[in-house]
């Protein structure tokens, strides 16, 4: 059984690291969507364990049915949301090893393409497990920023 308050506070963890808010109500939405999903086999999360019942390592990945694209004829994506390594247990591969163990349980279920937002400091380390640049500029969108939705006019 995975310890969804440990993942949880390995999400803070990334949160914090990329200095973004954690002061949300994302917490209980969380937990209760790896509840749903882990039960149905569309997300599932590997662990290292640490002394004392904690986490040393985690990584969560996420598989969603999109439209088929050539690369992926099927349209199963899936999709790294993320892979955290407690400070003190930095240096040891457990990024590797745990990215490693998703794109395995990717492969297994038919993904054929999976997805990732990397930081500075692992983009190599992702790279020399076969992740590139997409095809195209990556872009996102959020509703909490102003957007202007009415077409200039000429």
């Amino acid at each position: 059984m995975v310890d969804i308050p440990e993942l949880l506070r390995h999400r803070a963890l990334l949160f914090t690291s990329m200095h973004r808010r954690t002061d949300s109500d994302w917490q209980q939405t969380t937990a209760d969507i790896l509840q749903q999903r882990l039960e149905s086999d569309t997300l599932h999360a590997f662990v290292i364990d640490a002394e004392h019942g904690s986490l040393a390592a985690s990584a969560v990945g996420v598989i969603d049915q999109r439209l088929p694209v050539p690369e992926a004829p099927n349209g199963l994506r899936g999709h790294i949301s993320s892979v955290v390594v407690d400070p003190a247990h930095r240096g040891r591969g457990h990024s590797r090893t745990l990215t490693s163990a998703l794109l395995t349980w990717f492969i297994e279920r038919g993904v054929q393409r999976a997805e990732l937002h990397a930081v500075p400091a692992v983009e190599n380390m992702y790279r020399s497990l076969g992740f590139s640049d997409p095809n195209g500029q990556a872009l996102t969108w959020h509703a909490s920023r102003p957007h202007h939705s009415n077409p200039r006019k000429r």
